[in-house]
């Protein structure tokens, strides 16, 4: 059984373009709000190659299990993507080499389109 961990506190950090991407820590919830999908995405990228990334997922679900601590990842104030103890991924998911990430295809499309909620 996961040892609950309870985190407060906020980060922000300020990409090459000037984004702003935001974390916050509440309870068991971690937010990390980034203004774009396409810096999202880079950022993705700039993580190295799908078996790096494959395991760095793995070893951040690892963690979240161990803490018993949920991830959120939003993107122009949706919810894009979420990783906890009862994450398992989707078939999209695992063919982007996110692993346990939940994946929310609808959301993800808005995002593109900036329209905050």
């Amino acid at each position: 059984m996961a040892v609950p961990l309870d985190v407060d506190g906020q980060v922000s950090v300020v990409a090459e373009d000037g984004a702003e991407i935001s974390l916050q820590a509440n309870g068991s919830v971690i937010r990390i709000q980034m203004p774009s999908l396409w810096l999202s995405h880079r950022l993705l990228r700039k993580a190295g190659p799908r078996r790096l990334r494959e395991r760095l997922v793995a070893q951040l679900h690892t963690g979240a299990v161990a803490a018993d601590l949920e991830i959120q990842f939003t993107v122009a104030g949706w919810l894009v993507a979420e990783l906890d103890t009862r994450s398992q991924g989707s078939v999209l998911a695992r063919l982007l080499g996110l692993g346990p990430i939940k994946l929310h295809p609808l959301t993800i499309l808005m995002s593109l389109f900036k329209k905050s909620q």
